[in-house]
């Protein structure tokens, strides 16, 4: 969790920048950095969660020590994946969507 306090700020700021770039209006940012904060440490909570409940399962079945690691490394990565294709689309398609307004104002093109 302190990795997630720690991290977040830079996080808004290289994803308003580069994924997300302001145009037409500016937005209020302590809201957005807000959601953003909230979306990242329910993203890291259910992670946790979902490794947590998969070691448990499996723990029940074996005591290997060596395999109870391989599945909390795979509920890892699988969970951390699913994760952060949720918070792509909720980010995408709630916090940073474009108003009305922004739509004729181009965003610029990364080559």
């Amino acid at each position: 969790m302190f990795s997630l306090v720690v991290s977040v700020g830079p996080a808004y700021l290289l994803s308003r920048r580069y994924v997300w770039p302001s145009t037409g209006k500016p937005r209020p940012a302590a809201g957005e950095a807000a959601g953003f904060f909230v979306i990242a440490f329910i993203g890291a909570a259910t992670t946790m969660v979902v490794v947590w409940a998969a070691v448990r399962v499996a723990g029940a079945s074996t005591s290997d020590h060596v395999t109870l690691a391989v599945v909390a490394n795979l509920a890892s990565v699988v969970a951390t994946g699913l994760v952060w294709l949720a918070r792509y689309i909720v980010l995408d398609r709630v916090l940073f969507v474009r108003r009305a307004s922004d739509h004729s104002i181009d965003r610029p093109v990364a080559l």
